[in-house]
């Protein structure tokens, strides 16, 4: 299964997210699902990409470095590139939500806030 999270940009909370995602499931011999990362936000990624600024933020990358988490090869890349396939789609913030729902309504379903998985608390 494929998990895909989702910012504005992808420059940073998605790419966190991902690259957290992996390690739990790496540490946990479990590996079935994959995360993506991808940001909502296209003309926002394709001016990036045209400036060549398509990188993950220097904050990201330096706060992942310090952990042990090299993400240099990571490039920018657009939900629609890459939503195919998606088992869940983990939203960083209501307005990515909302969008990306609207954008892909095939999707909607697999779509949830990263906040609400978070502290999702189960009833008896």
């Amino acid at each position: 299964m494929k998990i895909l999270y989702v910012c504005y940009s992808n420059k940073g909370r998605s790419i966190a997210l991902a690259v957290y995602t992996d390690h739990f499931f790496k540490k946990r011999n479990i590996d079935t699902i994959f995360t993506e990362s991808a940001g909502i936000g296209l003309e926002n990624i394709e001016s990036l990409r045209k400036r060549k600024m398509d990188k993950a933020s220097r904050t990201t990358t330096e706060i992942l470095a310090a952990q042990g988490f090299d993400i240099s090869s990571h490039r920018l890349k657009y939900v629609g590139e890459i939503i195919s396939g998606s088992g869940l789609i983990i939203a960083t913030d209501t307005l990515t939500l909302a969008r990306t729902q609207a954008e892909f309504p095939k999707f909607s379903e697999r779509c949830f806030l990263a906040r609400h998985l978070a502290y999702n608390k189960h009833e008896d």
